[in-house]
């Protein structure tokens, strides 16, 4: 990874950290580094993708969030391109880097989308399916009923799952964990079981 790259890693961690930041205790740890991973482990797949655009994109693509007050769908693709340019990225780097943010905050099209933006949304789709990103909604949100909680988690799961995940390997990885998160926010299967009933062996 080439310097300016870790320079920006390093600020967004330092942001993500920062008390004031309103998910700053599980962010870092529990989707920004997971959506990098993933976007690493998609990018084998696609070796012709622009990797520094696809770790820049991973690392940005919530910068909006840490603002004050928080602004995701203007603010991220200004915020990151203020970033770049300041640790002295190329105008063209910068400007692919804030279009392909733009394309991923509107959720539309996406599997029409560079392949490096494609990488990105599906790394971030399969993130929310991972570890305790649904859990902590709960945490974040203890106002709400049992039933409203389980119905924001299962539209947030619908939406990563039809808009986000475009890659057909992501999708061949996830498709389990997606059936077991439906589950979990209310849509149990028919039988627990299976079909056959299990032959008894105490009488």
């Amino acid at each position: 990874m080439n310097e300016r790259l870790v320079r920006l890693r390093e600020q967004v961690v330092s942001r993500s950290l920062d008390p004031t930041f309103l998910f700053h205790d599980w962010y870092v740890r529990h989707h920004l580094e997971v959506v990098v991973g993933l976007s690493h482990e998609l990018l084998r797949f696609y070796p012709d993708a622009d990797a520094d655009e696809v770790e820049a994109l991973a690392w940005l693509h919530d910068i909006g969030k840490t603002l004050h007050p928080p602004d995701t769908m203007e603010g991220t693709p200004a915020e990151a391109g203020r970033l770049l340019r300041a640790l002295e990225f190329d105008d063209a780097f910068t400007g692919r880097v804030e279009a392909g943010l733009r394309v991923l905050d509107r959720k539309e099209n996406l599997d029409r989308a560079a392949i490096e933006v494609q990488i990105v949304s599906s790394a971030d789709g399969c993130s929310h399916l991972t570890g305790p990103f649904m859990m902590i909604y709960w945490r974040e949100n203890p106002h709400l009923s049992i039933d409203e909680l389980m119905a924001e988690n299962r539209r947030k799961a619908e939406r990563a799952w039809t808009l986000k995940i475009t890659l057909p390997e992501a999708r061949a990885a996830f498709a389990e964990r997606y059936r077991l998160m439906l589950e979990l926010v209310g849509d149990p299967p028919v039988r627990f079981l299976g079909a056959e009933r299990p032959t008894s062996t105490h009488g």
